[in-house]
């Protein structure tokens, strides 16, 4: 996933570990990172988020402009989710176990849904490292 971003990144790109948890990034000081991975080959993929995982989340939201949330869904693809898609998945009211499931056909875009979501939410495996990149220019342009 990282080596996704990096070797499409523009020159200068600074990546480094957040010290919320072992797996926040912090991306040129402004945009957040929070990775999940399932080595499942096939969908659907299943990740779940603990209530420790959810605080790593907000506050790595609290620091930062922007928070996105990667899924990587074996040798797939990634769902990347803005910390606002996240959280309509999994609300604010956060429980010791909670759960996010994205699905994918062949050739089709990513269902998600969490353990608390009322819709599905489509995204396409090529927003990401779009979405990041494009936060990273607003953070910019700030």
């Amino acid at each position: 996933m990282l080596a996704r971003l990096c070797r499409s990144a523009p020159r200068g790109r600074g990546i480094k570990l957040s010290a919320a948890g072992r797996s926040g990034y912090i991306l040129d000081e402004k945009v957040g990172l929070y990775v999940k991975y399932s080595t499942k080959r096939m969908s659907p993929w299943t990740f779940n988020f603990s209530n420790v995982h959810q605080a790593e989340i907000a506050e790595l939201a609290t620091q930062l402009a922007e928070v996105f949330i990667g899924l990587v869904c074996g040798t797939d693809g990634i769902v990347c989710l803005t910390h606002e898609e996240f959280r309509r998945v999994l609300d604010d009211d956060v429980r010791p176990s909670e759960w996010v499931r994205a699905t994918r056909r062949r050739d089709e875009q990513y269902s998600v849904t969490g353990s608390d979501s009322v819709s599905i939410i489509k995204i396409a495996d090529a927003e990401y490292p779009a979405k990041i990149y494009e936060a990273l220019s607003r953070a910019q342009e700030a």
